[in-house]
């Protein structure tokens, strides 16, 4: 049996990592909240992803729904210009208020990483081509800043590197990143 949503994988692992704050009722919703806002915001880049309204046909894999250049072009610009700043003001207020270094305080959670995924994309340039340049977070210092604390945790930072993930602050995209939070799933010492 092989399990294949992201989501569920990385809940799987963040349990078994002790990330995933599953004690603390509160903290648990606000995990679970960034971590939907998150899926929202990748769900939005889908369409610029594949120029397609649907994406693709799980029939025959042919695109589904075509967008035009023009609306291409449009789709990117309310992504770029008015999704992306509100949602990246949402997220740094909610980490502001968390008391602490990360979305649920003073501890890595689960979220935490989806936010690393999603914020390398965009640093290291992976975006650009739909239309979300690495600029797209230059005003939101605390939320970069963040994706470096993560970076620098010890077991990201050695996964990075022994994957090739060069420089650690730009880490590669949410593929590898999963495989790194299988690994973190492994090392009890997180949780201690």
């Amino acid at each position: 049996d092989r399990a294949s949503q992201s989501l569920a994988l990385l809940r799987w692992a963040g349990r078994k990592a002790g990330i995933y704050p599953e004690l603390d009722a509160d903290a648990q919703l606000r995990c679970d909240v960034i971590e939907q806002a998150l899926a929202d915001l990748n769900a939005a880049l889908l369409p610029l992803w594949y120029k397609a309204a649907c994406r693709r046909s799980p029939i025959d894999g042919a695109l589904m729904v075509p967008l035009s250049q023009e609306q291409l072009a449009e789709a990117q610009r309310c992504v770029a210009d008015v999704l992306l700043p509100v949602r990246f003001r949402q997220l740094e207020a909610t980490l502001a208020k968390s008391g602490g270094d990360f979305f649920c305080g003073e501890s890595l959670t689960t979220c935490d990483l989806i936010w690393y995924c999603f914020a390398t994309e965009v640093l290291d340039g992976t975006t650009a081509s739909i239309g979300i340049p690495p600029t797209a977070l230059e005003s939101f210092p605390a939320l970069t800043a963040l994706c470096k604390r993560v970076a620098d945790q010890p077991k990201v930072a050695e996964w990075n590197e022994s994957h090739g993930s060069v420089p650690a602050y730009k880490p590669a995209a949410e593929p590898t990143a999963l495989a790194a939070m299988r690994a973190l799933a492994e090392d009890e010492s997180l949780s201690k």
